[in-house]
């Protein structure tokens, strides 16, 4: 990795990733805060709420204390590409995520930086090809059927937990390549227990803390995939971990065993909770709106199978524009942060040097200067009016440039693959009188976890 992407480093200098968070922004606005907690108390009070008002009085750039740091906020598309497309190689992702999930998700591919974080990318691009995406295919869809049938005999359901179990079941199959049942339970309970230290406030390894149940989730989940990875290597399987462990580059570069680990566990996160979350989102807006849905379901009728095959992906316009929308309207990661590594020009002020700096896409996604009434459910912006087509960087929740989500297709693959078996099946609708209310940080999702009715279509 280049200790300073953008030039030499003075006499004596720490490369960058060594160098402490700059807290000095006296050229930035921002709101008055409170000693020592600064705006935190607000902040996961109602951080969309809180976000807003930053937008609303600070514009384009505003400075934030959060979590006993000052902090640099940025919103808009041109933000975005700032901050993402980064072709300068001005911002460290690493840098960015390490306070949040070093210890948890050491060395996966969003914490890695530049050339470093390209050739681990070009390893891991294999395991994505239309091949390999084929076969995760198969793996997903009997899946979801198998999850299905667990769901028949309900007429209600908590719609988020039922799914988040749908989707660990498919990690395990899809990504691990074991089967639906104890086994898969003990890798699932570990690895939520990681994903939940992951976004815990209090981060100290003492007995009985989410924290430690994380350290401690890793901890098997790396003894686990250490004791299957021989096989792994021997032997060319369907499932990723087998894929991450034959994948090679253009140059002919391979993961090693410690790579290959840490690849598997950043990813089943990443993979878990941003789909869980989305499709959460997916399915209330289609229990609001039932022609949406049964838009979606003449759709799936007229490719003639209960399941989806590769070559339809394509043809679910309808489907794909209506989770476009629940993805713009709560982004499953709805603040992306990176640290600079050297000074940076926004709009005509200056991000200093190893300043913590985010985007804040949630908000980028509904600036009413782009999209026509921003707060309501439609998916026809992606369909007929191509809103999201202002800017290259206006719709942005997968991120952008280099690090842009290397999960994306797999992502749309498995809603679409669960979302037309589902829809297949029944009919969804809310409880009378239901009304959302979703927490936004760290991952949206909805309290309660989301109520809803079936009613069995065959």
């Amino acid at each position: 990795m280049p200790s300073n992407p953008q030039g030499t480093l003075e006499p004596n200098a720490k490369p960058y990733y060594e160098q402490p968070h700059n807290q000095k922004l006296d050229n930035i606005v921002g709101s008055k805060s409170l000693p020592i907690i600064g705006d935190t108390i607000n902040f996961l009070k109602d951080a969309q709420g809180f976000e807003k008002k930053q937008w609303e009085d600070h514009q384009d750039m505003y400075k934030v204390n959060l979590f006993f740091r000052n902090i640099v906020g940025i919103i808009g598309p041109d933000a975005n590409q700032l901050l993402l497309l980064d072709r300068a190689n001005n911002f460290s992702s690493k840098m960015g995520w390490r306070d949040r999930l070093g210890l948890l998700f050491n060395n996966g591919l969003m914490l890695r930086d530049f050339a470093d974080h390209k050739m681990h990318k070009q390893i891991m691009v294999k395991s994505f090809s239309p091949q390999a995406m084929k076969k995760y295919l198969t793996i997903m869809n009997q899946t979801v059927e198998e999850s299905l049938k667990t769901w028949d005999g309900k007429s209600h359901l908590e719609f988020y937990s039922s799914f988040k179990s749908l989707t660990l079941n498919v990690a395990a199959t899809a990504f691990v390549g074991i089967k639906m049942g104890p086994e898969a339970d003990r890798l699932n309970r570990a690895f939520v227990d990681t994903v939940s230290a992951s976004v815990s406030i209090i981060k100290l390894p003492i007995p009985g803390l989410t924290y430690k149940k994380g350290l401690d989730g890793r901890k098997f989940l790396v003894q686990y995939l250490s004791e299957l990875l021989p096989e792994k290597r021997a032997t060319v399987t369907d499932d990723m971990f087998s894929q991450f462990c034959h994948s090679k580059s253009k140059d002919g570069e391979s993961f090693s065993d410690e790579d290959v680990i840490n690849h598997m566990i950043f990813l089943l996160m990443a993979a878990h909770d941003t789909i869980t979350s989305a499709t959460t989102t997916l399915i209330y807006f289609l229990a609001c709106n039932p022609e949406w849905q049964e838009k979606i379901r003449s759709e799936g009728l007229d490719l003639g199978a209960d399941k989806i095959e590769y070559d339809d992906l394509e043809k679910l316009k309808i489907l794909e524009a209506c989770f476009d929308e629940a993805l713009r309207l709560y982004p499953p990661v709805p603040m992306i942060p990176r640290r600079t590594v050297n000074d940076v020009e926004f709009k005509g002020r200056t991000i200093p040097a190893h300043t913590l700096v985010y985007v804040n896409t949630f908000n980028t996604h509904r600036m009413d200067q782009y999209w026509s009434r921003p707060n309501e459910f439609d998916p026809s912006r992606f369909l007929e009016r191509q809103e999201h087509k202002q800017h290259p960087y206006l719709f942005a929740p997968f991120g952008g440039g280099a690090h842009m989500c290397i999960g994306k297709l797999f992502a749309y693959m498995e809603v679409k693959a669960f979302i037309h078996q589902f829809l297949q099946k029944y009919q969804v609708s809310l409880p009378e009188g239901y009304r959302l209310e979703q927490r936004i940080i760290p991952i949206p999702k909805p309290k309660g976890g989301l109520p809803i009715r079936l009613r069995k279509l065959k």
